[in-house]
């Protein structure tokens, strides 16, 4: 992976926040808007949030009213201002959230890095990986079919030069809703898939915990990507918000 600079520690170091699947949505998405103004004021550094949503849908600002089929009256959905059109959360899926301040307004970079780290973490911990792919104009991880299925989906949003919301990783699970409910991403013909579908048998992940574990490692590894901290959102609570 190359280095970027908004992720050098020497300039901009960053700590690592937890959450777990039974926090919901749009608790998370408040904590990432607190997290936002202390990262532009600098009272926090760079953070990312690492967790997993219970069934909960989303709805970006490129929706259209056509991506939309009928949503369950029981799953919480949210309007919010991050790219991208409508997707679906669930606890067998990896998120994260980088609450990072840019040297620009301009998100390519970190969208870029978010997707290829994914797909390094992924194929290196399968032992027969059959690739993954980014597809020019359209964000997220793709698999290498005829036809490209989705696994990984992202939205980013940027305001005052720092980033939030993020990358959802589809580990396992049940992804029928996607195509039940919606048009996911605003794609009416698009397949979604799962890590554990795609690779049968290989199952390089079992959780998304796990997966977001092996992504984290990852990151350490690389040179100058090292998490001064990492913290649960209760103690990110008790000391900082």
């Amino acid at each position: 992976m190359a280095n970027h600079s908004f992720l050098l520690p020497q300039q901009h170091p960053w700590w690592c926040v937890n959450f777990s699947e039974n926090q919901l949505y749009e608790s998370i998405y408040t904590l990432q808007l607190a997290i936002q103004k202390k990262v532009e004021a600098g009272i926090l550094p760079n953070i990312i949030l690492l967790g997993s949503h219970p069934p909960t849908v989303t709805v970006g600002k490129k929706t259209d009213p056509t991506h939309i089929k009928t949503i369950p009256s029981t799953i919480p959905t949210f309007e919010v201002e991050r790219g991208g059109s409508i997707t679906y959360h669930y606890p067998e899926q990896a998120i994260v959230y980088p609450i990072f301040k840019l040297p620009t307004p301009n998100v390519h970079t970190i969208a870029r890095w978010l997707e290829s780290s994914w797909i390094e973490v992924i194929n290196q911990a399968t032992p027969h990986p059959k690739g993954l792919q980014i597809i020019d104009g359209k964000a997220g991880i793709w698999t290498t079919h005829a036809e490209p299925q989705k696994l990984g989906s992202l939205g980013l949003a940027v305001k005052q030069w720092v980033t939030y919301h993020g990358i959802a990783i589809n580990i396992g699970g049940d992804v029928s809703p996607f195509q039940q409910w919606m048009h996911p991403c605003g794609l009416e013909n698009t397949i979604i898939t799962s890590v554990q579908a795609y690779y049968e048998n290989q199952h390089p992940f079992q959780t998304a915990s796990q997966a977001l574990a092996g992504w984290l490692t990852y990151l350490k590894n690389q040179e100058n990507t090292v998490a001064e901290r990492t913290l649960t959102v209760a103690e990110l609570y008790q000391y900082f918000l």
